[in-house]
């Protein structure tokens, strides 16, 4: 199974940068290296805000990592998707 997404409403902006945020901060003490960054939040085709959930399937590692607490709570606003509708080239 591929990495899944979470996917903030426009106006949600701050919301996402926060889950953003945090799974950086994870990702940098579970990767053992300062300033780590998990994700890049993107504007999808509708203008909503996406980013990786950090949590399972992680296809890279054998072991399963959770998602964090604080990561749960800071995407209770986004929606969990399998998908990014990104933009297509010529609409950029």
């Amino acid at each position: 199974m591929a990495t899944l997404f979470c996917r903030w409403t426009e106006e949600a902006r701050a919301a996402a940068e926060a889950y953003v945020a945090a799974c950086d901060a994870q990702f940098s003490a579970m990767a053992g290296e300062a300033g780590g960054v998990w994700a890049h939040l993107r504007q999808d085709r509708d203008g909503g805000w996406v980013a990786p959930l950090f949590g399972p399937p992680w296809p890279t590692t054998e072991t399963a990592v959770a998602e964090p607490e604080d990561c749960v709570v800071l995407r209770a606003g986004a929606v969990v998707i399998d998908r990014p509708a990104w933009p297509q080239e010529d609409d950029v």
